[in-house]
């Protein structure tokens, strides 16, 4: 597997980035947020119900606007493609 550089500034369109299984109450959610600007779409996955409550109050403290969805990594309740860049 190759990797890939971008930037933020490349970008023209909305595009969204999925954090999957946002260890440590969606850290990497929402470090991300603030660093892709407002054209980015953040959504935190986890299957733990109070990772999510406390991820979402913590992102919600911070003025973060990202959505937190409750999912497997295994079996995303998403459609393929649904996410430009995938964090985990």
């Amino acid at each position: 597997m190759g990797r890939r550089s971008w930037s933020k500034e490349q970008t023209h369109s909305p595009v969204s980035v999925s954090s999957i299984w946002p260890a440590e109450t969606g850290v990497v959610a929402r470090l991300a947020a603030p660093l892709l600007g407002s054209k980015w779409a953040v959504t935190a996955i986890d299957l733990n119900p109070t990772m999510l409550s406390v991820g979402r109050a913590a992102a919600e403290g911070e003025g973060l606007d990202i959505e937190w969805r409750r999912g497997r990594a295994e079996q995303l309740p998403f459609a393929d493609c649904s996410f430009d860049l995938v964090l985990c």
